[in-house]
């Protein structure tokens, strides 16, 4: 079992010799609330029933109220949440925003997504299966930006594209969808 975050009680809950449990430190509490968040969402997506989600958006939010914490943002957190919604609203209206260049002409990615069989889609990127797959488990995963190379993808998209490829493979072939 790799290393994660968990909550507070589990080490009480757990009683098993093969796993160990220890404190960590601000810097690396921080990275571990970050990658445990990307974890709660993509359980979230892929949640199958009405429970399961309330179950990880509680999670999602348990994980933001650390992350708030952690960042000493008690104070100004809803303050900085009621100026953004006074600019920019919320999301209550249920509006969807579209660009007119879904597919860019020319870019090969973007014909292949055309009339591939897609597994999984976000707002960065989307990840497809291989029409000629190397090994069981072989997804494209393709930002929905277009950039001219890897080297000129910001390193933010590229390590959420990282992230997509090591949650999303072993889930999907866990779950047989691949």
């Amino acid at each position: 079992m790799p290393k994660k975050l968990v909550r507070d009680l589990i080490p009480n809950i757990v009683k098993s010799k093969e796993v160990t449990f220890k404190n960590l430190d601000d810097a690396d509490y921080l990275s571990a609330l970050q990658d445990k968040l990307m974890e709660e969402v993509y359980e979230f997506l892929n949640a199958r029933s009405e429970n399961e989600k309330l179950e990880e958006l509680v999670d999602i939010q348990e994980v933001l109220d650390a992350l708030v914490d952690q960042g000493n943002w008690n104070s100004s957190f809803k303050l900085a949440k009621e100026r953004k919604v006074a600019e920019r609203g919320a999301f209550k209206h249920k509006i969807l925003m579209d660009s007119p260049e879904k597919h860019k002409e020319g870019c090969l990615f973007c014909e292949i997504q055309k009339e591939a069989d897609l597994v999984y889609e976000d707002n960065v990127c989307y990840a497809i299966k291989d029409k000629f797959p190397v090994s069981p488990g072989h997804l494209l995963v393709i930002p929905k930006e277009h950039f001219k190379d890897w080297f000129q993808t910001p390193e933010p998209i590229q390590n959420h594209l990282m992230t997509v490829v090591s949650k999303n493979s072993p889930l999907l072939f866990k779950r047989g969808h691949i």
